[in-house]
């Protein structure tokens, strides 16, 4: 795919979309972080988010939930396993949740490990809470392995509370439960989505082992409420349980105490796996319906021109638009003797996607002088 890069002076504006590289290109962690010794580039706010091209630098956004970070690599997370006597990764916030922003800009996440069985956080996913305003969008979790022994667990969040953002996210993965308690609830993506989420997808493998505890399980959430949003988005759930009356849901159900419904729109739900699923919301489809090709005629609702991407006998999966970055030029003058059409420099950025980038002017601040200059390919040209 091309992208288009346009210039005014030398910042660079996108306009098209690829897909994030699944490359993991940052350095893991033998153990936890001393979080006082981590550092990040950036300042914290929206218009300059810390950065986070680490698990370390990952695990230690626990310190400052009010910021807004982004991811600038994939993060290679493996090495969690042996954090914390075998304890792995701590659920970023807890009795105080996120606050501010994570952008994942597309990257992924990968072989995250959380054991939670004696945790004193009730809310368990990479992310245990949010608070309101808070927003989570274009990451990726993949392979994340979490075992749990409370009675509320996703793998990307815990409890997504009310008025906070999740978009273009996915989590992939296993979830064992061994909550022994009155009750427990299970979502692929979130245990309570009370947001609003869209464009997000969830594909998880979901055990539980007690067999004497009430259960719920939803693909997508196991809690949602009347101020729950939930569009363009879709679940894969394998599930196996000890006991047979647990609830298994194939989106999410309405949790009982609200007399609401939440608005639940544009999901779908392979009914192969859990052929028993609550149709209540969504709608269950064959998995040759919803993998390959197929899915652009079965998916009604999803946009595959600019948020969804068709994998060839697979489900699909999210597209990215990440802009350019360390947009230069080789050099910034011309000898007057070289004449018109002279050659200033070469022009070069780097592409988080992979794409193909191509460069043109546009009017804008610093465009005073965009008229004495040609763009031929990636060459920077002089016109008089």
């Amino acid at each position: 795919m091309r992208r288009v890069t346009r210039l005014v002076g030398l910042v660079a504006v996108v306009c098209a979309i690829g897909m994030a590289s699944p490359t993991v290109v940052d350095t893991v962690a033998a153990d936890a972080p001393a979080c006082g010794e981590v550092t990040y580039d950036g300042s914290g706010t929206a218009n300059d988010p810390y950065e986070i091209e680490n698990v370390s630098q990952l695990q230690c956004i626990e310190e400052d939930l009010d910021a807004h970070y982004e991811l600038v690599s994939d993060v290679d997370a493996s090495d969690t396993q042996s954090w914390n006597e075998g304890k792995g990764f701590d659920p970023i916030g807890g009795d105080d949740g996120l606050a501010g922003t994570i952008d994942g800009r597309g990257h992924n996440i990968t072989d995250i490990y959380i054991n939670a069985t004696e945790s004193d956080k009730r809310d368990i996913g990479v992310i245990s809470k949010t608070e309101t305003g808070a927003t989570i969008k274009n990451i990726n979790i993949v392979n994340a392995s979490i075992i749990s022994d409370t009675g509320y667990t996703g793998i990307l969040i815990g409890w997504l509370v009310e008025d906070s953002t999740m978009s273009k996210t996915s989590a992939t993965g296993r979830i064992i439960s061994t909550a022994d308690g009155s009750a427990y609830y299970i979502g692929g993506l979130g245990s309570a989505i009370y947001g609003q989420t869209n464009k997000s997808y969830a594909r998880a493998h979901i055990r539980h082992t007690v067999s004497d505890v009430d259960g719920f399980i939803g693909g997508l959430a196991a809690n949602a409420k009347r101020t729950t949003k939930i569009s363009e988005s879709y679940a894969v759930s394998n599930v196996s349980v000890k006991n047979e009356s647990t609830e298994i849901y194939g989106i999410t159900r309405q949790t009982p105490v609200f007399d609401k419904s939440p608005e639940v729109n544009r999901t779908y739900w392979d009914k192969e796996f859990v052929e028993n699923s609550d149709s209540t919301y969504g709608t269950g489809l064959s998995t040759d319906k919803m993998t390959g090709e197929t899915a652009k005629d079965n998916l009604d609702g999803f946009d595959f021109t600019s948020t969804w991407k068709v994998v060839d006998g697979d489900y699909p999966i999210l597209r990215f638009n990440v802009a350019p970055k360390d947009l230069s030029v080789s050099d910034s003058s011309v000898s007057q003797s070289d004449g018109v059409d002279a050659v200033v420099g070469t022009l070069t950025a780097e592409d988080p996607d992979g794409d193909t980038l191509s460069y043109s002017r546009i009017n804008g601040n610093g465009d005073d002088d965009n008229g004495k200059f040609s763009i031929d390919g990636t060459e920077l040209r002089a016109n008089d």
